[in-house]
């Protein structure tokens, strides 16, 4: 009985070190059966003429589709990026694909910076929830710009964990509110993984809101060392991760369409597809893939920003991959960062949503 203990607690630990405890709670968790999921992406205002080309073209892919619109003025009033709303808004009812579908606002702690640049700031999220008249006010405020609308979505990041219990009180008092005008809410969240407490309560917050977006991107980012964007097994992580805290009718699983361009000794940029593409073609560049599939490839330059470049990026065959491991882990929505970016043939392969519905049942 003794050495069968032994032996047992010696495969324990040799299991959390292999696995990792996403991978044991996979283990332990009944399989679920493969999912169909449905589909959805944002239009943001940098880029709207090709995501309204996008949208022409994929409307009948989409289950919904957020308005990428709101951010913060130096006053921490929100204000619409987009302008007045009401044209965007027009032109995504009037294409017959999302007819019936639902169209979100998305608001982002983006504050205006002197120059018009726009940066993800928690302490304007941290002062609107100091105080309950602050964060009533700023409740009132979203669903009056998301008052023609089915719904409001919230995308606060980089935020405080000390605002972790404040924030979910805000996500419920929202979510009151608007459930009472008959609207919903869904929350982006950024990753999480192996039991790491963040600065967002998926838990909590899943349990107010009507879908929870997680996302699955940026394994290797801007400020890391030049790597894929997500590979499979880390999206499986996350997604295990989330499983465990967010009911899966309202898990939504978000991948990224484009890339990471890292110039040897400084930071990386973002890079639509399209333009890595050009760049490989430029440069007879041969695109290499890893184990998980993601492509990548290197030029350089001899002029401007000279010097070895590193591009990491997603296409067709990518995020395939990715997304058939979410279809075999029973997820049921899955968002695309986002309308104007990515590989074309990974859209054409996109499903037809044929059901024009509420995209949950309450």
């Amino acid at each position: 009985m003794r050495v069968s203990t032994k032996l047992f607690f010696l495969w324990l630990g040799c299991s959390v070190v292999l696995f990792g405890p996403s991978s044991l709670q996979a283990m332990a968790r009944k399989p679920l059966p493969p999912s169909k999921p449905r589909f959805s992406s944002w239009l943001t205002y940098w880029d709207r003429d090709n995501g309204n080309a996008a949208l022409n073209d994929y409307a009948d892919k989409m289950e919904h589709v957020s308005l990428f619109g709101l951010d913060f003025d130096k006053d921490e009033r929100l204000v619409s990026a987009f302008g007045p709303l009401e044209l965007p808004l027009k032109k995504c009812r009037e294409i017959p694909g999302l007819a019936k579908k639902e169209i979100y606002l998305t608001a982002v702690n983006d504050v205006i910076a002197p120059g018009g640049n726009r940066l993800k700031d928690p302490v304007v999220v941290h002062n609107i929830l100091s105080s309950p008249e602050k964060m009533n006010a700023h409740i009132d405020e979203l669903l009056t710009f998301g008052g023609p609308f089915d719904g409001i979505e919230i995308d606060y990041e980089n935020l405080w964990v000390q605002d972790r219990e404040t924030f979910s009180t805000f996500i419920f008092l929202l979510a009151k509110k608007a459930h009472e005008k008959g609207k919903k809410v869904s929350v982006v969240v950024e990753p999480q993984r192996w039991g790491l407490t963040g600065a967002i309560d998926w838990k909590a917050v899943s349990a107010s809101a009507d879908m929870v977006k997680v996302m699955a991107y940026y394994e290797h980012y801007s400020g890391s060392a030049a790597g894929p964007i997500a590979s499979p097994e880390w999206v499986l992580d996350i997604t295990e991760f989330a499983l465990n805290r967010i009911p899966r009718n309202k898990l939504c699983i978000a991948l990224v369409l484009g890339g990471i361009d890292w110039l040897a000794g400084k930071k990386g940029s973002t890079i639509d597809f399209n333009k890595a593409m050009e760049l490989a073609k430029q440069f007879n560049a041969q695109i290499k893939r890893d184990k998980g599939q993601s492509p990548s490839f290197t030029y350089s330059y001899d002029y401007i920003e000279s010097g070895k470049h590193t591009v990491w990026l997603e296409d067709n065959e990518s995020l395939q991959r990715k997304m058939d491991l979410l279809k075999r882990a029973g997820v049921l929505h899955i968002a695309l960062w986002r309308l104007g970016n990515g590989d074309p043939s990974f859209w054409i392969g996109l499903p037809k949503e044929p059901v024009p519905e509420p995209m949950l049942k309450r």
